[in-house]
């Protein structure tokens, strides 16, 4: 039963880490404790809180016992803040089901399956490179902020400048494809909203890390060919059963987009232009027509799901008329 909390803190000065459960509806009452607790002047953070069990407490311990201090006596919940332990709090901060307040209540947050936070090879955010020319990182002085050295991780407050897909599109897309497994490019503030269970960001990868499933696709704008390349990978080899994926119309139209869109089974044209949102400055995007292009062979699923837009083509309709922005739009 997941009927109580497991968190990860750390220690204000960066000495260690500290693995524990509590079985208040929050954590703030054990996290003062746990200060209180110390025979040295040490204040401990909460770093990630997640729903789970004390089986899934003793699994991380377990999981990261060669870190274990050996110098706390029958304190067996400490461990040294080595990368592999640092890295997978600061992942775990940033799912969405996480909590990274204190005072959050056990019941506003989802009981998620272990076998979805539990340590593994690509359950790793890593710290961004320091821009050598500056003594003070911008997230270091960002609202919000956690004390070095723990000012690199997620922060909930943190300035974004992604444009994040309409919680609508969204929908649509787990209608069509009966769920979503992946969002192959997102950011964490993003999948707080939109709950997807696995996403790729700039903590890790999508062209180190394996795809999977039914796979959403909102990729930045720029260099799609690698990420065309990146998504046909998956499909043809059987990893990745279906995807949506969406984009100006222009990256469909041009020649390196030839092999995924001879692949698709469908595309939609969005009708109005999408109004992104998660824009620090409040931008929400750009008037540029934009479409969903599908993989998979869910196509009457797909087009039921973006109903609300009726401009829908089936896959050789959109060969046939890709050609020009103006055959396609209507």
């Amino acid at each position: 039963m997941s009927d109580l909390w497991v968190y990860i803190l750390g220690e204000r000065g960066g000495e260690d880490v500290k693995i524990g459960h509590s079985k208040g509806q929050t954590i703030r009452a054990r996290l003062e404790s746990v200060t209180n607790d110390q025979t040295t002047n040490a204040e401990y953070l909460l770093l990630a809180g997640v729903r789970g069990s004390l089986k899934d407490e003793t699994h991380l311990k377990n999981y990261f016992a060669a870190y274990r201090r050996t110098d706390k006596g029958k304190r067996r919940e400490y461990f040294y803040p080595e990368p592999e332990v640092v890295e997978y709090a600061a992942w775990l901060r940033s799912r969405w089901w996480a909590t990274v307040d204190p005072d959050g209540r056990l019941g506003d947050y989802p009981a998620e399956d272990p076998t979805h936070w539990y340590p593994a090879a690509g359950h790793r955010h890593q710290k961004p490179p320091d821009d050598p020319d500056k003594m003070v990182q911008d997230y270091e002085t960002a609202p919000g902020a956690l004390p070095r050295p723990w000012a690199w991780f997620p922060n909930p407050t943190q300035s974004i400048q992604d444009y994040f897909t309409p919680d609508e599109i969204i929908a649509a897309a787990r209608c069509a494809m009966g769920d979503i497994d992946l969002d192959a490019a997102s950011h964490w503030v993003a999948n707080r909203r939109h709950r997807i269970p696995d996403y790729f960001d700039s903590g890790r990868d999508a062209f180190k890390h394996d795809w999977h499933g039914r796979v959403w696709l909102n990729p930045p704008y720029g260099n799609n060919g690698q990420w065309f390349d990146r998504a046909l990978q998956f499909v043809e080899c059987g990893a990745v059963s279906q995807v949506c994926m969406l984009s100006p119309m222009w990256a469909f139209t041009t020649s390196i987009a030839a092999e995924f869109m001879a692949a698709s089974s469908a595309m939609c044209i969005l009708s109005p232009t999408p109004k992104f949102w998660g824009n620090s400055g409040g931008r929400t995007g750009t008037n540029q027509p934009h479409a969903i292009v599908y993989i998979g062979d869910r196509v009457a699923e797909f087009r039921e799901a973006f109903a609300f837009n009726q401009n829908i083509l089936c896959r050789t309709d959109a060969l046939e008329s890709i050609g020009t922005i103006e055959g396609v739009v209507g």
